[in-house]
């Protein structure tokens, strides 16, 4: 909601909300996966929190896509790299999946919309993978990358981590798309940084 300014950025909120006891916690990637959401919501026994934004996303999901809490959607791909994404970032996370495949780089995409209960399946599929990538358009700390390595470190095995999302400041005013780019949060700062960590 980058146009209310800099006291309406909600990107701590998955930080936040996690914690909390019996708190469900799910970002929708599209319009398709938010009107499921809402309806699983309203089944739903406890709190839910829904993390929703303003401004329109492009459609990723197939129209006849269902929701269901604790699993993620995992988009075909090669296993070389493994990006998990939630929210807006889905879209991004996929138009990098086609550039680094375009360029020889197998790689798939998780759409981890429910951050809590957490579908540790996913996460051991991606684990297979060289390089672990994790997309969010929220503060490092506490969000979906901090999960992923909570998770993975009682993993026996360990793959390479990567963490792309907003680094411990402020949100501030602007227009979205203004945002993702100051944030570097698009499809060729993901690529860049994937690049940049398997060459080394």
């Amino acid at each position: 909601m980058g146009a209310d300014g800099g006291s309406h950025q909600a990107i701590e909120d998955i930080a936040i909300t996690r914690v909390l006891p019996n708190m469900q916690v799910w970002v929708p990637a599209d319009g398709i996966e938010a009107y499921s959401m809402i309806m699983a919501a309203a089944d739903a026994e406890g709190p839910v929190y829904v993390r929703l934004g303003r401004h329109s996303v492009p459609h990723v999901l197939p129209d006849d896509y269902v929701f269901v809490p604790g699993k993620a959607h995992v988009f075909a791909g090669g296993d070389d790299v493994s990006i998990i994404a939630c929210g807006v970032m889905v879209s991004e996370a996929l138009q990098a999946a086609r550039e680094l495949e375009s360029r020889g780089i197998g790689c798939r995409v998780i759409n981890m919309a429910s951050i809590k209960p957490f579908d540790l399946d996913a996460l051991k599929l991606a684990a297979t993978s060289r390089l672990v990538v994790t997309a969010e358009e929220h503060l490092l700390a506490g969000g979906l990358g901090s999960l992923v390595a909570e998770q993975l470190m009682q993993m026996p095995v360990k793959p390479d981590l990567l963490s792309i999302g907003v680094d411990d400041i402020f949100g501030q005013s602007g227009e979205p798309d203004e945002l993702m780019d100051h944030y570097k949060l698009r499809a060729a700062n993901i690529v860049e940084q994937v690049l940049s960590r398997l060459n080394k």
